[in-house]
């Protein structure tokens, strides 16, 4: 992962998923309550959430552009 960083680049969508998902079966084991924050950024990573059977009841667009913050929320 540090290669990306250091390079400014997305990772694979393999490698993200296999990271995410991992601590996400955790906490789904704990029961505990999860939110997600940039994740996920692409079809694969949604597909591979909807998959395992992660399927939001809630979400959070903000949209941050110029000098107001703009959001909705379902």
């Amino acid at each position: 992962m540090q290669r990306y960083k250091n390079e400014v680049v997305y990772a694979p969508d393999d490698l993200v998923n296999k990271i995410v998902i991992k601590h996400l079966v955790k906490l789904r084991k704990e029961k505990t309550s999860i939110i997600l924050e940039g994740f996920p950024k692409t079809k694969v990573q949604g597909l591979a959430l909807q998959k395992l059977g992660f399927i939001p009841n809630s979400f959070i667009i903000m949209n941050l552009g110029g000098d107001k913050l703009e959001y909705a929320t379902a």
